[in-house]
């Protein structure tokens, strides 16, 4: 009885990149309290998201973690949430007023 040799990849098989940018945000800082200026985008290319996240420019940052896969230019709610408390001020502190 033969056993079947697994199939292999051609050489020639097209690969899909797409353009991604990985959101990172700077070790030691929750997403909750983040500013605009701890967060870092690394644009890389990648055939899905999970391997975005797993690119070696990604991988040896020393200051910064990363949190999402993202298009280029679409942002996240980290950083949504970040620009809306740069754009708020402070926090008041009703229990003063």
């Amino acid at each position: 009885m033969a056993t079947e040799q697994p199939k292999e990849t051609p050489h020639n098989y097209p690969s899909h990149l797409e353009d991604f940018e990985v959101v990172m945000l700077k070790k030691g800082v929750s997403e909750l309290t983040a500013g605009e200026d701890d967060f870092l985008r690394v644009p890389v290319q990648a055939d899905q998201p999970i391997a975005a996240l797993m690119k070696d420019e990604v991988q040896n940052h020393k200051t910064h973690r990363p949190l999402f896969a993202a298009r280029p230019g679409v942002m996240t709610d980290p950083e949504i949430m970040a620009r809306r408390r740069t754009m708020e001020g402070p926090p008041v502190d009703r229990s003063r007023l």
